[in-house]
């Protein structure tokens, strides 16, 4: 068989498997496999000679780089390359969860175009528009579920530094998204603790889902302290849930770090907790970093990462202060101790509890 007809048939084969048996007239469409890949896992696929030249290092530098605040260091992707040959070739490699595509839309090379038919014919009328406008996007379940393929479509290699730029934040975030499943899997394992939620519920009108494990080590005034031990040895995580006040939420927004000092300082911590007094917040080396998110989209928060130390405990902390409840907002906190293993994973996990909370009334 000639090369040519051996890429013709891959690509006739590839779209089969897109829609599932849907190539035989009537017939159910087949589920796809179960994704493959762990958190933080993305696979990147491009011409080889782009990820050795300065596309590649571009990739590189935002997605290998160091995740922030984390000792020993960790990068805030593990990058696996691999040709649109060996991608299209492998079904482990096409059921990974998390994948980035590189692709010129008219290649000479039959792999890389077998690649972009195949994608091209997966798109919606919204994503074919973006498609032939040389933009990103991202589209689900391609060859696997849950899975995302982020996707940088270009018509020659001038394009793609421009693109990147544009979107690896907007790709990043949508990559993130694609790991609930994991979260659900991991710090969830275990069934909620139904009769602790319904104390936080009562007390602070937030519903966390914290899992069985968790310890209620205090709740005085507007103020709860909770302490999860991560299981086999694996650290700690300390949870802290503040009522606060609506100018302490507004004056977050202008001045982050003295907002977050002064709330801190008036928040004593639990003898658990390095032997309890005030928590110490490193605010310059390295510097504590602020930003604005955003609950479900919609409700604005201000976000604080960095370093803690109390005693002899430190590591990275999350904080986050949304606008919600309305009137009556309430800070969550976690703090990582260093004795945590894989302090990366922990801490998206711990974003994803945090902005797990709901808006709606507890039945």
């Amino acid at each position: 068989m000639s090369r040519k007809n051996f890429w013709d048939l891959l690509l006739c084969l590839g779209l089969c498997y897109c829609f599932g048996s849907s190539c035989t007239k009537d017939s159910p469409e087949k589920p796809l496999p179960p994704a493959l890949g762990k958190l933080n896992e993305l696979t990147v696929v491009m011409d080889t000679v782009w990820w050795q030249g300065s596309i590649g290092n571009q990739v590189r530098q935002r997605y290998a780089a160091a995740f922030p605040f984390v000792s020993p260091a960790q990068p805030l992707f593990n990058l696996q390359y691999l040709s649109p040959n060996r991608f299209l070739t492998n079904p482990r490699f096409l059921a990974q969860r998390n994948c980035l595509v590189v692709i010129r839309k008219y290649s000479a090379n039959p792999q890389e175009q077998a690649l972009a038919k195949i994608i091209e014919s997966r798109l919606s009328q919204e994503q074919l528009k973006q498609w032939r406008d040389n933009q990103a996007f991202a589209i689900d379940k391609v060859w696997a579920d849950p899975q995302r393929v982020m996707v940088i479509a270009v018509s020659d290699e001038k394009q793609v530094a421009s693109l990147w730029e544009q979107y690896y934040p907007m790709m990043y975030q949508k990559i993130r998204e694609n790991e609930v499943p994991i979260h659900e899997s991991t710090l969830f394992r275990k069934k909620p603790d139904e009769a602790l939620n319904r104390k936080i519920w009562e007390k602070h009108k937030i519903d966390l889902d914290l899992p069985k494990g968790t310890q209620l080590l205090s709740a005085i005034d507007s103020v709860s302290w909770l302490h999860y031990p991560y299981p086999d040895g694996g650290g700690n995580l300390w949870i802290l849930i503040r009522h606060t006040t609506v100018a302490e939420q507004i004056q977050a927004g202008k001045a982050p770090e003295a907002t977050l000092r002064g709330i801190m300082q008036r928040t004593p911590a639990p003898n658990a907790l390095g032997g309890g007094g005030l928590i110490q917040i490193e605010t310059k080396n390295p510097a504590l970093f602020a930003s604005t998110i955003r609950y479900q989209k919609t409700i604005p928060a201000t976000e604080w990462r960095g370093l803690w130390s109390l005693g002899n405990g430190n590591g990275p902390f999350l904080i986050q202060l949304p606008d919600f409840p309305p009137g009556a907002p309430v800070l969550l906190a976690g703090f990582l101790d260093s004795k945590n293993s894989n302090q990366a994973e922990k801490l998206l996990e711990l974003q994803f509890l945090l902005q797990r909370q709901r808006t709606e009334t507890k039945p």
